[in-house]
């Protein structure tokens, strides 16, 4: 505290009250008519930027809402032109007409029971993923088609996709019937 003192005994004559200096106060308004006029602008830019942030948010929340309900992904793009053996062909046509049959089954349960809508949720993503697995082994029997290990993840693939669609539509069947899945009783 005493530095302060001591600056205010050295410099005495700054802090007594005398008159303002010719100008000053035509000095200070202009000083204070530009700061003004930069908050205006101020405030004007501010309220753009505030405008347009409403609407990119309100944009991104749109997107974020759609697009999980897109049905056509990068994901499910299909392999064109393989040629796959009669023998293969013909257990691939085989698994892939369980796996209709069980989609076309599951989607008459949905129809039926809105309370099926978790187990649909579900087999969605399974599906996806396994058709995405799918894709990339089918992207592999293009690169090396005579492996019988590709050939095998192919048949094991469907394999596993059929008997999934099928414990998806023996469970969505339960629940529309009112059974839990894995419990005996009737929920009422």
């Amino acid at each position: 505290m005493w530095k302060i003192e001591k600056y205010i005994k050295e410099n005495k004559a700054h802090f007594e009250n005398q008159e303002a200096l010719e100008g000053h106060e035509q000095r200070f308004s202009m000083r204070l008519r530009k700061l003004n006029s930069h908050k205006k602008d101020t405030r004007r830019n501010n309220l753009w930027l505030k405008a347009a942030a409403s609407l990119l948010l309100v944009a991104s929340i749109v997107w974020l809402t759609i697009e999980p309900f897109k049905e056509g992904k990068a994901s499910s793009v299909e392999v064109t032109m393989i040629e796959i053996p009669d023998d293969l062909q013909q257990v691939i046509s085989y698994y892939d007409g369980q796996c209709r049959i069980d989609e076309d089954e599951i989607k008459e349960v949905r129809q039926e029971n809105s309370s099926t809508t978790t187990i649909n949720q579900v087999a969605r993503k399974q599906i996806e993923k396994l058709n995405a697995r799918l894709l990339s082994i089918e992207k592999e029997y293009m690169k090396n088609p005579g492996s019988e290990a590709v050939k095998a993840a192919m048949v094991n693939t469907q394999i596993k996709k059929a008997e999934i669609l099928n414990t998806l539509n023996n469970e969505a069947r339960m629940a529309s019937q009112g059974y839990r899945v894995g419990e005996p009783y009737t929920q009422f």
